[in-house]
């Protein structure tokens, strides 16, 4: 005797296979066996069910995420510049209290790079409204200039 598919689905999606001779209401407690239906040879755990009709389920799109790159002074400077937000620099560091001024304008003359999540670069983006999004998505474009 060939073997038979029987599939346990819970929300529509195949959570159980079983291959077998036997008839499943003689492996199972007429309970249990209630619960498998009878499924083609090809259906696997995963499948979707929508109460007649097996189906593959949709391919998984992975994203991955590229890591936020490091960028220059000039490429942070040319990105704010073109979104209007170099000349708030000095401002926004000079109202910085003490001693996290002088930290800030050391920071901000001198690095030779930048990283997205420097703190001063945070604190600067938080200062002109931007989230930790924000700053990645900027610091993606920056790497480009």
């Amino acid at each position: 005797m060939a073997n038979k598919n029987y599939v346990r689905v819970s929300a529509g999606i195949v959570i159980e296979v079983i291959s077998t001779a036997t008839d499943i209401n003689d492996l199972f407690h007429p309970s249990i066996a209630s619960q498998f239906i009878t499924a083609p040879k090809q259906v696997v755990q995963g499948w979707l069910y929508d109460g007649n009709v097996f189906s593959e389920p949709p391919p998984v799109e992975l994203v991955i995420n590229e890591p936020v790159p490091t960028i220059t002074p000039r490429q942070l400077r040319l990105w704010l510049l073109s979104r209007g937000l170099l000349a708030q620099v000095p401002t926004l560091i000079d109202a910085t209290p003490e001693p996290d001024k002088s930290v800030a304008q050391i920071e901000w003359e001198f690095a030779t790079v930048f990283e997205h999540n420097n703190p001063l670069v945070l604190a600067l983006g938080a200062a002109v409204g931007m989230t930790a999004e924000d700053i990645e998505a900027g610091f993606r474009e920056a790497a480009k200039l």
